[in-house]
């Protein structure tokens, strides 16, 4: 029982390490006038050592309840009578997927819509994991942190010698800022390559970094160490540097209302001295960094904050468009949606059959993206159920949720990309973990 514990904890560890490497075995290639994303069928290397854990897991917990007599019988009285919020949580989430699974039948394209179902059973199978197994919270979140430090450096390497090298065992694709398609700041003068990182789109490698940072500031509250207490500074400021060569305005305004909100948790419930004195430290460190960054490179950050020049004009008026498509798609399907997973494929069935492939786009917010697969009922159950997953965490722990759910007002990729899906899960689970069981001196 030991080994099998050990196993699989560190198993996590190694899973949340290895979480921004994108290497996959495609399947079956979506074709929508042209090459589909959101409709190619596709294993990631991950997710196969996260089926491990969870099969491992299946077992570490059975086992425990066979030799837990009195586990069984409380099992038995929580299905008969929920009692606790833990109750009712795993009632809502049980309620969620049997809803959206229901969705599959009403589906154009159910093969689309089946995988999508299982990266949705992935995201909360993980949360339910990280709540239920043994693990260190600690190790957990260094695990994140020093995957995240690596992957800034990458994106670092890429924004200053702008370019991406193309290496698949890794799941990294070639980007030139000369060719079109790759994500760039266009400024009067040149493009400039935005940091990727080992992620598909600069937005992704913004949001993994931003909530790393949150995770450091995190272990410096709690640890004692002086080495670490030298060491973790040096990690929020190389995370923050790395955050900036992406130039995601939505992760970075994210990120200061999630500080700004953290702020006001400090003063209103009155923390000690000393914590206020730590995030002072930690918000001086990303404020003279953000500000030097954009000294050096004022032509592509000024470009991203006034919006004035072609592209930012053109992705301004792309994302009005995707809120239009929305709005069509939620009128025409108000109370079940259009199926989970296929929302692009809606796009081209019921508004516009003759878009090229890469403009078929999910709406870049994934309330409006809910609404319109799963239909108001669906939506409704997600709001309950986020409701009762963020409601217990402590307003000065409230950072890493609220980062996570400001982002989905500007993007996509939490509901429809494997790496997000499991990035919001983990967040919401290891918050969850922490509540459950103090966190430890580190």
């Amino acid at each position: 029982m030991k080994i099998l514990e050990k196993i699989i904890e560190y198993g996590l560890y190694l899973f949340v390490f290895l979480l921004p490497w994108q290497t996959r075995l495609i399947l079956n290639e979506g074709n929508l006038n042209g090459y589909w994303e959101y409709g190619t069928i596709s294993l990631y290397t991950t997710e196969v050592l996260l089926w491990v854990i969870f099969i491992l897991a299946a077992i570490w917990w059975a086992i425990y309840k066979l030799k837990n007599q009195k586990s069984r019988i409380q099992i038995s009285n929580k299905i008969q009578k929920p009692k606790s919020r833990s109750d009712y949580l795993l009632i809502c989430l049980s309620a969620f997927l049997l809803y959206s699974f229901i969705s599959i039948f009403g589906a154009d394209s159910k093969s689309v819509a089946l995988q999508a179902w299982v990266r949705l059973v992935e995201g909360i199978g993980f949360f339910l994991v990280l709540r239920t197994v043994k693990f260190d919270v600690a190790k957990l979140i260094w695990s994140f942190v020093f995957s995240a430090v690596l992957q800034a450096g990458l994106g670092l390497w890429q924004f200053l010698s702008q370019s991406i090298f193309s290496f698949k065992w890794l799941g990294m694709a070639f980007h030139d800022p000369a060719v079109p398609g790759t994500v760039v700041v266009e400024t009067t003068l040149r493009r400039w390559l935005r940091a990727y990182g080992g992620l598909p789109h600069p937005n992704m490698l913004a949001s993994f970094l931003a909530v790393a940072m949150f995770f450091v500031f995190w272990i410096y509250q709690k640890t004692e160490q002086s080495l670490r207490k030298l060491l973790l500074p040096l990690i929020f400021a190389i995370l923050s540097i790395g955050l900036c060569s992406t130039f995601s305005k939505s992760v970075v305004l994210s990120f200061l209302m999630a500080l700004i909100l953290l702020w006001a948790g400090f003063f209103v419930f009155k923390q000690s001295k000393e914590s206020k004195l730590n995030l002072l430290k930690f918000t001086l460190i990303f404020l003279v960094i953000a500000a030097v960054f954009s000294a050096i490179f004022w032509e592509p950050v000024q470009t991203r904050i006034y919006g004035a020049e072609r592209l930012e004009i053109k992705s301004t008026t792309e994302r009005l468009n995707y809120f239009g498509e929305a709005w069509q798609l939620i009128k025409n399907h108000p109370l079940t949606g259009v199926g989970l997973g296929n929302y692009t494929l809606s796009i081209h069935n019921d508004i516009n059959p003759d878009l090229q492939s890469w403009s078929y786009q999910p709406v870049h917010n994934i309330y409006l993206l809910i609404l319109a697969e799963l239909g108001i009922i669906g939506f409704i159950l997600w709001l309950v159920l986020i409701f009762l997953l963020i409601k217990k965490i402590p307003i000065t722990n409230y950072q890493l949720p609220i980062t996570l759910l400001v982002i989905s007002l500007f993007d996509h990729y939490l509901w429809t990309l494997y790496f997000g899906i499991i990035l919001f899960w983990l967040v919401l689970g290891v918050g969850q973990k922490a509540l459950d069981n103090s966190f430890d001196k580190t």
